[in-house]
Order: structure tokens, then C-alpha cells, then sequence
């Protein structure tokens, strides 16, 4: 009995411990993030002619909740594969024993999905959803306005690689579960055969 329900504490623990590292590398490491964050944004106000491309923050609250943000969006990130794999492991027993060997295959694939997301969010579609804001202003030489827009550009853009990461992970979650159901069909149609 205890070896069991170690077994099934166990699993949790260790996507927290994974959830935690991530959380805690990203937190220890925040200003490096936050720069790597706005960088697309200093790139293009560059562009436009406006040097100043720094965070203000108003409130010693703000740049927290910035931090916060931006660690747990990294932890579910890091912590993804590890999810993945144990939901995976859930699905094994309908798997037949020649798909378990893919189990790491898929939550490796999981992982990859979760970076090119992060970066498709932060490198790509953040800075296209923020042109026309930045694009207004280039006719601006205030500088009080751009870093404004890079305080609400970091948290947009935290939040905009989080869902990324997470949503470019559906496909395999979704190709682990259709493979789970054939092979259970199959596997129901040759016992009743």
C-alpha cells in the first residue's frame, strides 16, 4: 500500500520539481529575460529612430508581478515534456507494448512543440501585434511613451509565449490520443475476432 501510494505521489512531485526549477532559473535570471523579451521591440523603435527602448517600472509591485509572470510562464514551459510524458504514461495501457518505446519519443516532441511556441510568441507575433503601437509611435519623440509601451509589451508578450507554448503542444497530445484509440479498436476488434 505505501509503495503505491508512493509511486503515485511521486509522478506529481516530480513535475512540480520541474515546474519549480524552470520557475526559479527564470526568477533568479529575470532582468537577462526581460531584455530578451523586449528586444524585438528595441529592435523596431530602433528602426523608427528611438533610442531610449528601457523598462520603467512605476511600482516596485509591478516589476514583481512582471518577474512572477514571466517565471511561471517559463516553469509551464519547462515543465511541459514532463506533464506530456505522464499523460503519456496514463494512456499506456491502451497503447500496444510496440507504441510504449514512443512515449519519450512524443513527450521530447512535446518539449520541442513548447520552445518553438515560446519563441513563435516572443519573436514573431509579439512584435507584429505590437507595429501599429509602435508604428504611432515613430511620429512620437517622447520617450516617456516608450517605455510605457515596453512595460506593456513585456506582459503581453509573457503571456502571448506562454499560450503559444502550450497550444503548439496540442497537435502531439492530440496524435498520442488518436493513436491510443486505433490501436484500443484494433486491439478490441482482434479480441472479438
Amino acid at each position: 500500500m505505501i509503495s503505491a501510494l508512493s509511486g503515485w505521489l511521486k509522478n506529481p512531485l516530480l513535475g512540480l520539481i520541474a515546474f519549480g526549477l524552470g520557475a526559479g532559473v527564470t526568477f533568479v535570471l529575470g532582468h537577462t529575460v526581460t531584455q530578451a523579451i523586449i528586444a524585438p521591440l528595441c529592435t523596431m523603435l530602433a528602426e523608427l529612430g528611438q533610442d531610449s527602448c528601457q523598462l520603467v517600472f512605476l511600482s516596485s509591485q509591478e516589476a514583481f508581478m512582471t518577474l512572477i509572470r514571466q517565471s511561471l510562464v517559463a516553469g509551464l514551459v519547462l515543465a511541459s515534456p514532463w506533464m506530456f510524458y505522464q499523460l503519456a504514461r496514463l494512456l499506456a495501457p491502451t497503447l500496444w507494448r510496440e507504441a510504449h518505446d514512443k512515449i519519450p519519443l512524443f513527450a521530447l516532441a512535446s518539449g520541442v512543440m513548447a520552445v518553438s511556441g515560446v519563441m513563435l510568441g516572443l519573436c514573431y507575433r509579439a512584435p507584429i501585434t505590437f507595429a501599429p503601437a509602435i508604428e504611432a509611435l515613430g511620429t512620437m519623440t517622447d520617450a516617456v511613451a516608450s517605455t510605457g509601451l515596453a512595460s506593456n509589451y513585456a506582459r503581453a508578450a509573457t503571456i502571448m509565449a506562454g499560450g503559444y507554448g502550450v497550444v503548439l503542444q496540442l497537435p502531439v497530445v492530440v496524435i498520442l490520443i488518436n493513436k491510443s484509440r486505433r490501436m484500443h479498436r484494433a486491439r478490441q476488434a482482434e479480441e472479438s475476432a
